[in-house]
């Protein structure tokens, strides 16, 4: 081989390398071309704030129509999680049952701060805090219809119309314990109004909520609906929910359970729900 074919052959190779070197080494920063993905922890030690993903559910999350201001138990939660880590707290995006996990998934948001529910298909995709509190699923009908008292397994024939929303848990009760019953499913982001309408509408039979939003309902609405008088057809945990990070996991853990065993989760759970019908308290260590 001649000395400039050696020479040549030198110089590519030397590009080659400073290529390479200059597309996945990383920056004077830290992140190059190719750099690790930023998890949600990280991003939030960054920027020093938690951004919120949320759903519109009594009493957890409650936003005035006039101000926009933001109120509820998930509120109150949240507020108490910025003091303890000197975190700012912001309310990022609405959204629906059905989409909780896509927008955690995309990035929207970091948490889902709401009373959201621990449940096992869910739990592929997200981690959950320990729990807050317990709400408690109940089967609701039209206030003078006794097809159900005592006889859950009327509830699963062809001629029984179920009220579900995309995404909620009526829905996934209906597919696993009413497969027999007709499921009129809403779509994504219904409010749980309306599935409480088209029941005392007569436009369909049975509808399962849990006993927080029937409660709120049945105040303003007295007379049209009831709850069948059975034990609780689900019992949940209230927790936060997030993207798949032990990190994050460890540090909303420490700061749940020091709220719940401190008292201050049980002063947000009255202020709320004063008579404790709603919500399911947490036993503390030491107290009846």
């Amino acid at each position: 081989m001649k000395l400039s074919q050696t020479v040549g052959t030198a110089l590519i190779s030397l590009m080659v390398s400073l290529a390479v070197v200059h597309f996945v080494a990383p920056t004077k920063g830290g992140a190059g071309v190719v750099a690790a993905k930023e998890t949600a922890f990280d991003r939030i030690m960054r920027t020093n704030t938690i951004r919120c993903g949320y759903v519109l559910y009594e009493p957890f999350v409650r936003k005035d129509p006039n101000s926009g201001q933001f109120s509820g138990v998930a509120v109150d939660l949240m507020d108490e999680i910025g003091k303890l880590l000197n975190l700012n707290i912001e309310w990022t995006e609405e959204v629906g049952w059905a989409t909780t996990i896509e927008g955690l998934r995309n990035n929207h948001y970091d948490v889902m701060c709401v009373g959201y529910w621990r449940q096992s298909l869910e739990s592929k995709h997200v981690f959950y805090t320990m729990p807050f509190s317990y709400s408690m699923g109940s089967v609701i009908v039209r206030h003078d219809d006794h097809r159900f008292d005592n006889n859950l397994d009327r509830i699963n024939q062809p001629d029984i119309r179920l009220a579900t929303a995309d995404g909620d848990v009526a829905t996934a009760i209906a597919k696993r314990d009413f497969l027999k019953a007709k499921n009129q499913q809403a779509p994504n982001m219904t409010n749980f109004t309306q599935l409480f309408e088209d029941v005392a509408s007569n436009k369909a039979d049975v509808t399962f909520v849990d006993d927080a939003i029937f409660t709120s309902y049945n105040k303003q609405n007295p007379g049209r609906l009831r709850r069948l008088e059975v034990p609780p057809i689900r019992v949940y945990q209230n927790t936060l929910g997030f993207s798949q990070d032990e990190r994050l996991k460890s540090m909303l853990d420490t700061v749940v359970i020091e709220l719940v065993e401190n008292g201050q989760m049980d002063k947000i759970l009255d202020k709320y729900d004063p008579d404790q019908k709603m919500l399911m308290r947490l036993k503390r260590p030491g107290h009846p």
